[in-house]
This record gives structure tokens, C-alpha cells and sequence, in this order.
């Protein structure tokens, strides 16, 4: 209400001048002579401005709710932190299967899938928990799959058994699958990194 009252000082320099103009022109000086009227007329302006008051309003409290809450931004940016995105896309989803992976990079993702699980990462919007989720599962079958060609043979990454002819052409078979579901991971990451940016989470 007090938004309405701050602006009626425009109305007593604009609406005398209205009044002219319409009287004038519309021939309304016997309207305006019937109080019944001028109270409906008068009663109809301010309803009309009341209406377009409340709808603006409500657009204004639409948009408040749908600003992120801090919690929330601090946990996708712990969550994406702990993923390292371009870690991910450069080691492995640009790196084939069959050269291997870096034990660190693979780590990170593990870790990740850990934290998307547990009920502290929660966020209050059920569409970004959804983006997390997903992004989890995607992650969680690449992870699967790839474990079972790979191995650690060495303390800084995970290796096909090249050596051995039955893992060899076990990875042979198996690695142009791995590679696909990186790739599909990362579609889905970018999904995520889209509506973050739409919804002001990364500012």
C-alpha cells in the first residue's frame, strides 16, 4: 500500500488534465455533474489500480523465490568443486578408456557420487536434486563399467591389462562402451551447468 500512496502525487498533476481532455472530448460534463457516478467511476480506477498493485507484486515475490538459497549454492559449489569439471571433461572424457585413466581424476568422481548421495547435499529445489541425481547415476555406470577392464597397477592410474590376452581383448570390447558413457556423463553435466546458470547458482 504504501508503493500505491507514493505514486498518487503523480495522479494529482495527471488526472485534472485527463479530466479536461476526456470532458472535453467525450462531452462528459453531465457524467461528471451525478456524484453517483463520479464515486463508481473513481471506486472502478482504484480497484483497477489495486489489481495492477497486486499483480506486480506477485510478480516481484515469483521472482524472490525463485533466487537460490545461499545453502544452496554452497553445496552445488562444494559438489562441483569435488567433481572438478574440467578435470572431467580433459582427463576423461576427452581421454579414451584404453589408454587409462589418472587415479586422481577417477577418484573425484567416486567422492562425488558419495556426497550426491548423502541428505546433507540436499538442496531445496527439487530440480537441481533432480540435475545432481542424474548426473550421479550417469557417473556411477561409467564408474561400473569401466572398472571391470581397468586396473591399478601403479599408484597414479588405472590401466587395461594390455599383458594378458583375455583382458586384452576383454578391453578391446568393452572400452569404445566406456568411453560412450563419459560422453554421456557429460552431456547430462552440461544439462546441469545450463539450468545452474539459468537460475543464478553460479553467481
Amino acid at each position: 500500500m504504501k508503493r500505491i500512496f507514493e505514486k498518487w502525487y503523480i495522479g494529482l498533476i495527471v488526472l485534472p488534465i485527463l479530466i479536461n481532455l476526456i470532458t472535453e472530448y467525450f462531452n462528459l460534463s453531465k457524467l461528471l455533474q451525478n456524484w453517483n457516478f463520479t464515486i463508481i467511476g473513481t471506486l472502478v480506477i482504484i480497484i483497477i489500480i489495486l489489481l495492477y498493485e497486486l499483480n506486480k507484486a506477485k510478480k516481484e515475490v515469483s521472482s524472490l523465490k525463485e533466487l537460490p538459497k545461499k545453502s544452496d549454492k554452497e553445496i552445488i559449489k562444494e559438489l562441483l568443486k569435488t567433481l572438478d569439471i574440467n578435470e572431467f571433461q580433459s582427463e576423461i572424457v576427452e581421454q579414451s578408456c584404453w589408454y587409462g585413466y589418472r587415479r586422481s581424476s577417477i577418484n573425484k568422481l567416486y567422492e562425488f557420487c558419495r556426497k550426491a548421495e548423502l541428505l546433507k547435499y540436499k538442496t531445496a529445489d527439487s530440480t537441481l536434486n533432480k540435475h545432481i541425481g542424474n548426473l550421479a547415476i550417469s557417473i556411477h555406470n561409467f564408474n561400473d563399467l569401466a572398472s571391470t577392464i581397468l586396473y591399478g597397477d601403479n599408484e597414479l592410474t588405472y590401466d587395461p591389462d594390455k599383458k594378458n590376452p583375455v583382458e586384452y581383448e576383454k578391453a578391446k570390447r568393452i572400452y569404445p562402451k566406456v568411453d560412450e558413457l563419459s560422453e554421456k556423463a557429460f552431456g547430462v553435466l552440461t544439462e546441469m551447468m545450463k539450468y545452474l546458470k539459468t537460475k543464478n547458482y553460479l553467481e
